[in-house]
């Protein structure tokens, strides 16, 4: 232990922050500014090296660290990289409580998904910090939201942040029931997220909640919000194609009532190079196995009905959030639409080098704080 603490303090002075790892001889070196994560034991520190070359060699790993040029015989490998942050966010949300609730719309069973931390679980009357995550036109709510994996579940973030965060499966969808009555269309979606606004309100004593939609997920937020904005605080539109792509609205009319969903279709959404392989690997696995085939009732509206959003009709306080790379919206309609909206407490972000799924891609963390950014605002 005197042998560690010598290292960590020559480490801490010369520019890292220290955090304990599972071994008592192993320990985390964390760079201040960019939070690159190393293990010390990669660098083969020993006993019996005299304590002067400790302070030496630590001091020349962390100036090659700041000049951004490490050896690479002192670089751990990825795996151990990976596994070490794994453990690390293990321990931070061991604190996240998750529970399963379900509610009724038109007469259908809908499945929500709570999560929050518990040093935070009797705040959210008093704060109001609750927010309603609604998924797109093909994967579910909770895989979308709460990938665990490493730091990428949006769910687990702002959980860690004081949120009371819920997920939505749509009618149809998901763990939520099904119905033939209709095809999950953007209208009756946003009953569902009425009803799961009035039931997460209900359980929680507030009059309104923050709500953001993903793609489609989109539409249906700012549809319901377009005729309830007594109830929400704030909306977040991401990657939300107003008008929708013209191949869309031109494609032929879907004569069965769902698709078989495939693994092209689940990696469809991810940039070339944005992304890391196993994320994406146990994104494609959980998103197959919670909707193996999806409803057809928004490419139905794709067709015969977009675009159904009126921006002006749309008064609460609204993010958008536009990824460099997304297939679905361009930046020119996307400005257009937030140009006509009916409220003056609005904000666009664009972010850089992200595609449609940039939540589960490399540059997650930026939108993960754009989303806790605005949510915060007063």
């Amino acid at each position: 232990m005197k042998r560690n603490a010598s290292i960590k303090t020559c480490l801490a002075a010369t520019g890292f922050l220290i955090t304990p790892f599972i071994a008592v001889d192993r320990f985390y070196v964390e760079r201040r500014d960019e939070s690159i994560r190393i293990i010390a034991g990669e660098f083969g520190f020993n006993s019996s090296v005299p304590l002067l070359k400790h302070n030496t060699f630590c001091t020349k790993i962390s100036k090659e660290y700041r000049e951004g040029d490490v050896a690479q015989q002192h670089k751990p490998s990825r795996q151990k990289i990976l596994f070490a942050q794994t453990l690390q966010e293990s321990k931070i949300n061991k604190d996240i409580i998750g529970k399963e609730h379900y509610t009724r719309s038109n007469g259908l069973k809908i499945y929500l998904w709570e999560k929050y931390h518990k040093d935070f679980e009797k705040t959210f009357e008093q704060s109001g910090k609750i927010v309603l995550l609604v998924h797109g036109k093909t994967w579910s709510g909770r895989p979308d939201f709460d990938l665990q994996i490493r730091d990428y579940s949006l769910m687990d973030f702002l959980a860690r942040n004081g949120y009371d965060v819920w997920s939505i499966d749509i009618h149809g969808y998901g763990k939520s029931e099904k119905t033939d009555k209709d095809w999950s269309d953007t209208e009756s979606a946003a009953n569902d997220i009425g009803a799961a606004v009035d039931y997460i309100s209900g359980q929680k004593g507030v009059g309104k909640i923050s709500i953001l939609g993903w793609s489609w997920g989109a539409q249906i937020t700012g549809l319901y919000t377009m005729n309830h904005p007594e109830k929400v605080s704030k909306i977040i539109l991401y990657a939300m194609g107003w008008k929708g792509r013209p191949s869309s609205r031109s494609a032929p009319m879907p004569t069965e009532q769902y698709r078989i969903n495939n693994e092209a279709a689940a990696r469809s959404d991810f940039i070339a190079g944005q992304y890391e392989p196993d994320v994406v690997e146990k994104y494609v696995k959980e998103v197959l196995a919670a909707d193996p085939k999806s409803p057809n009732g928004v490419v139905v509206d794709q067709i015969t009905k977009f675009p159904i959003l009126k921006p002006e009709l749309l008064k609460v306080p609204t993010l958008i959030i536009h990824p460099e790379k997304d297939f679905l919206a361009n930046e020119a309609e996307t400005l257009e639409f937030f140009a006509k909206l009916g409220t003056t407490y609005k904000a666009y972000i664009a972010l850089p080098d992200g595609g449609h799924a940039i939540l589960l891609e490399k540059n997650h963390k930026k939108f993960q704080a754009a989303v806790l950014g605005y949510l915060n605002q007063p």
